[in-house]
């Protein structure tokens, strides 16, 4: 619930992590109503006093072979250091959710916990970068400011060597959120195609 997010922050950042928290940041990931999916997507584990340990999901559908299986992928797992298998018992009622856990990355506490959960690592995934926007980086607050003009230094090179194509009849457009997912569930992007 909204009124969970000065704790939720809190146990984060004593969890050694540095959480969004602007109140919209928390609204849209948390608590805003999704027409394709109106479960909860924030689930925390109390004492009845203090917050023990929270886990949100991004969730989502796994379409293969004509079957559909509902899957999630959790999102700031954090949990009470003195508070032994608080994290644990949330991420097992998170998995009793859905049909999958995806998890791709996490904190070096995440990767070590885990496989002690019964999880594998099934492949690696490699992120690559193309700069779209050099100069965007004046626009994004954080960071010191020294850090600037190296970074700017670099996403310029970066997309000065980025290799060029044709858009071949193609055109790109800014669309928000809502307006893909409503174009996605009417039917006027197929899901494969869409990314969804």
């Amino acid at each position: 619930m909204p009124q969970d997010a000065p704790a939720i922050i809190a146990l984060m950042r004593g969890a050694g992590l540095q959480p969004h928290v602007a109140p919209e940041h928390l609204h849209w990931k948390y608590w805003r109503e999704r027409t394709d999916w109106p479960k909860p997507r924030s689930f925390v584990l109390t004492d009845g006093r203090e917050l023990l340990a929270h886990v949100a999901v991004v969730p989502g559908t796994l379409h293969s072979d004509g079957a559909t299986a509902g899957l999630m992928h959790p999102i700031d797992w954090a949990a009470r250091r003195e508070a032994v298998g608080a994290g644990i018992r949330v991420m097992r009622h998170l998995a009793g959710l859905a049909d999958f856990l995806l998890c791709v990355g996490g904190s070096s506490d995440t990767l070590r916990i885990m496989p002690l959960m019964g999880y594998r690592p099934l492949s690696e995934v490699t992120g690559y970068v193309r700069t779209m926007a050099p100069l965007g980086i004046l626009r994004r607050p954080g960071g010191p400011a020294w850090k600037r003009p190296p970074r700017i230094a670099r996403s310029l090179i970066w997309s000065a060597s980025a290799p060029r194509s044709a858009l071949n009849g193609w055109q790109v457009r800014r669309m928000d959120a809502d307006a893909l997912m409503q174009r996605v569930f009417s039917g006027a992007l197929p899901r494969k195609e869409s990314g969804v």
